[in-house]
């Protein structure tokens, strides 16, 4: 019975879109990262990965995926624990969702924003509620804190890495 119950549950997981960009990975840490993904999108993978110029040692690859609502969150976290990667993690909303974005650098750490199913970050009431009470009380600069909410910082570090990107597999992850 309980079998029967799982089976009808991923019957019913809604699956969304989204892409891993890895812009930089050293070479000793790719199986660790191709197992981690395996492991967070519950499929074996075949990774094609290219030097990438900008780190030297450093490699680089870009993959699109479909899974359960939620998965993008598993994905930044398993990448997060190496620190040594530079790399975007985008899952686009679904039927009832908005979507979600983490940027990750080995100088400034993961990022998460809540994306809107036109691709724009969203920032909640809440979120402004505790930048504007920061800026008040702590002196913080209003620009900077939501700048820091939109990942500026992330998005200017991983910039350069962007370009020259190689195209980008498709992967199904069915659990």
């Amino acid at each position: 019975m309980a079998s029967a119950n799982n089976a009808r549950a991923k019957l019913n997981q809604h699956f969304v879109s989204g892409w891993i960009e890895i812009f930089a990975a050293p070479k000793a840490l790719l199986s660790h990262v191709e197992w981690s993904l395996e492991r967070a999108l519950d499929c074996k993978l075949q990774i094609t990965w290219s030097a990438q110029p900008l780190t030297p040692g450093s490699f680089q690859t870009r993959l699109r995926f479909s899974a359960p609502s939620g998965r993008a969150g598993e994905i930044a976290t398993a990448l997060a624990g190496w620190n040594y990667l530079r790399f975007d993690v985008c899952e686009m909303g679904g039927r009832d969702s908005d979507g979600a974005r983490y940027l990750g650098t080995p100088s400034l750490g993961l990022h998460h924003a809540t994306v809107g199913k036109n691709g724009d970050v969203l920032i909640s009431e809440n979120q402004i509620g505790a930048i504007l009470e920061s800026c008040y009380k702590r002196g913080l600069d209003f620009e900077e804190e939501f700048a820091k909410a939109l990942g500026v910082e992330w998005e200017a570090e991983l910039v350069p890495y962007r370009e020259g990107q190689e195209s980008m597999r498709w992967l199904h992850a069915t659990g």
